[in-house]
């Protein structure tokens, strides 16, 4: 089985008076997932092109 190896970056945002944190998790095949903790909102998948 093939390894993959990924990265996770977490930032803090400000959400109105809330705050909240985006989750970046990217792979090495160049997948990327982007995610929010306010309402478990996926805000963007980046797949590359076979």
């Amino acid at each position: 089985m093939e390894r993959i190896n990924f990265d996770i970056q977490v930032e803090e945002i400000k959400m109105g008076e809330k705050d909240a944190f985006v989750y970046r998790l990217k792979n090495s095949n160049g997948m990327e997932v982007e995610l929010t903790n306010y309402g478990a909102i996926l805000s963007k998948i980046l797949v590359p092109d076979r």
